[in-house]
């Protein structure tokens, strides 16, 4: 397969394709040979407007087969597909234009393709020379001939998460996004006969690279749910994937809690998880405690506790990186975790010692794939030691879109820095924390998933929905714990003050502030993730202490916009 476009040419035959599901059930069927079909019209409808091979197309829009034509029309016209994200949740109209637009300029997109929903709701006058709905390309169009792509020549710029100030755009070929998903299948042997059932969002490269491109490349069957309606209704994925006998799905962790609670919700009705042979975890921290619900509450229902794997993969090396076997993960690794934050060290206790962190393997890499802990200077550091997990990979991304600056900085003598911390340990690699994320109090290195699985774990507290950051203000640091509650009145201030005595109790550090917010108001990702930083910034500009419903502890005052001392 040279590019994308004859990968596709290659699956016309295929009695395999993709199925749109909606909260309703079945929206539309495709074979792979339907999807060649529309992809020839997306192709000749964005010739006719002026789009060349190597132009940028921004794609916004929401999972349905019109953004699916869309993408593929712009691999096979050798067209680069920048998909840009819709929030589940739109809580401000100009910031969501102020960030679409950041990401359009940068990628200076000849074109932008939208689902007319979404052009109801945001303005995109501006945005691009020339915006088009879905429907136009899909149905507009002459059936064109996919244009022959360079393999090496780039197919889609991933934009990753962050400030919206200065983008980064990752810029993936059409050789990588190929080799990612022949290299995933060698890994973990994925065949023709497997189904993946999937509702993350297509402008995420797990939903649109993993559980979207790779079905073609690989000749899998595929189900898309749109992400909005998993979130809606999280029992709407267990029944998709019981219904269509899904082999395959991922998610990030947060999703594996909500859809524990689903499974029980639906213990009235005939599920079967017996045929997932893979749930892959990744995008987030893994908490061993949420996938051992999922897999509680999954088991009697058919679910191989095999089947639930962390893996881990960045946009920078395209997606995938690494996984444990197949139906065999290892146990949680038990590390003494104080040791850990204070030195770096990951020291083997006993699971019930009163120190101990799980820590969850994601395995061993996938071909072509090597990853190494090392120093900022560049130096290995020895197994069971903390440091930056570096990746080199014959899937590396050909660099960050217009920014040589910070394309250097981030590959150094062919290793990816990818900003996680980790270590190699008795089953392969564990990730235990981004560098940007970890807390500073007192001279310790705190980990600020420790405090949210302390706060998470107090009774009130909805799962999934704390975040922890450090500020340092007036030359002092502190910990602040932000969490969602139902609760109100005394039951939310008692609730604040347990939760502060938990985040001591685990980590021996008093929380300086903890707040408390009503459920929906902790800003998160297209994807559903919790966005730390986007918190600490909301916080420290004095927003949520103005709406909480239960605080401990004192505001660090001293910024402009802080909220001054509060307490409960």
């Amino acid at each position: 397969m040279r590019n994308i476009a004859q990968a596709l040419e290659e699956r016309k035959a295929s009695p395999r394709g993709i199925t749109f599901l909606d909260g309703e059930g079945e929206l539309e069927r495709w074979t792979y040979g339907d999807l060649a079909d529309v992809a020839h019209d997306a192709c000749g409808a964005l010739a006719d407007l002026g789009v060349e091979p190597g132009d940028r197309v921004g794609i916004l829009g929401s999972t349905t087969p019109e953004l699916v034509a869309t993408i593929f029309g712009c691999w096979a016209s050798g067209a680069i597909a920048v998909p840009l994200a819709v929030p589940l949740r739109i809580t401000s109209v100009d910031a969501l234009v102020d960030e679409i637009s950041s990401r359009a300029d940068k990628a200076k997109i000849a074109l932008l393709a939208t689902d007319p929903s979404v052009a109801q709701i945001v303005p995109l006058d501006g945005l691009a020379p020339r915006v088009v709905g879905f429907d136009e390309l899909r149905r507009g169009g002459r059936h064109a001939p996919f244009v022959d792509s360079d393999p090496d020549a780039p197919a889609l710029i991933q934009f990753t998460s962050g400030s919206t100030a200065r983008p980064k755009g990752v810029v993936l070929s059409h050789r990588t996004l190929i080799s990612n998903g022949i290299a995933a299948r060698d890994h973990l042997g994925f065949t023709p006969d497997d189904v993946t059932v999937s509702w993350l969002p297509l402008y995420h490269d797990f939903g649109l690279i993993g559980l979207t491109l790779w079905p073609v490349v690989i000749d899998m069957t595929a189900y898309l749910i749109p992400p909005e309606v998993f979130i809606g209704s999280p029992k709407r994925w267990v029944q998709a994937m019981s219904k269509y006998r899904a082999t395959i799905t991922a998610a990030p962790n947060f999703a594996y809690g909500l859809a524990a609670r689903a499974v029980k919700q639906l213990k009235d009705e005939p599920l079967d998880l017996s045929s997932l042979r893979v749930a892959a975890n990744g995008a987030e921290p893994l908490d061993r405690e949420t996938m051992e619900a999922f897999a509680d509450a999954a088991e009697p229902v058919g679910l191989r506790r095999g089947a639930l794997l962390g893996v881990y993969g960045l946009a920078e090396a395209t997606l995938g990186v690494s996984s444990p076997p197949l139906l065999d993960p290892p146990p949680p690794w038990w590390v003494d975790g104080h040791k850990l934050a204070d030195d770096g060290i990951a020291e083997s206790v006993e699971a019930t010692s009163d120190d101990a962190r799980a820590l969850i393997s994601v395995g061993r890499t996938i071909p072509g794939v090597e990853a190494a802990i090392l120093t900022p200077s560049g130096e290995r550091i020895p197994d069971g030691t903390v440091g930056e997990i570096c990746i080199k990979t014959e899937h590396a991304m050909l660099g960050y879109w217009d920014d040589p600056e910070e394309t250097s900085y981030t590959i150094v003598d062919g290793w990816i820095r990818t900003g996680d911390l980790g270590v190699f340990g008795p089953d392969g690699l564990y990730i235990t924390g981004r560098i940007k994320d970890m807390i500073i109090v007192g001279g310790r290195n705190l980990y600020p998933e420790d405090a949210e699985r302390a706060a998470a774990s107090v009774p009130g507290v909805r799962k999934g929905n704390a975040v922890a950051f450090g500020i340092v203000r007036k030359a002092k640091e502190g910990l602040v714990v932000i969490a969602e509650t139902r609760l109100v009145g005394e039951e939310a201030a008692k609730l604040a003050k347990q939760i502060s005595s938990e985040v001591r109790k685990v980590l021996r550090v008093a929380a300086d502030h903890v707040v408390l917010l009503v459920p929906g108001t902790l800003p998160k990702t297209p994807s559903g993730k919790l966005q730390r930083r986007l918190t600490r910034k909301l916080y420290e500009a004095g927003q949520f202490v103005t709406e909480a419903v239960g605080t401990a502890g004192r505001a660090l005052s001293g910024s402009a916009g802080s909220p001054g001392p509060a307490s409960i």
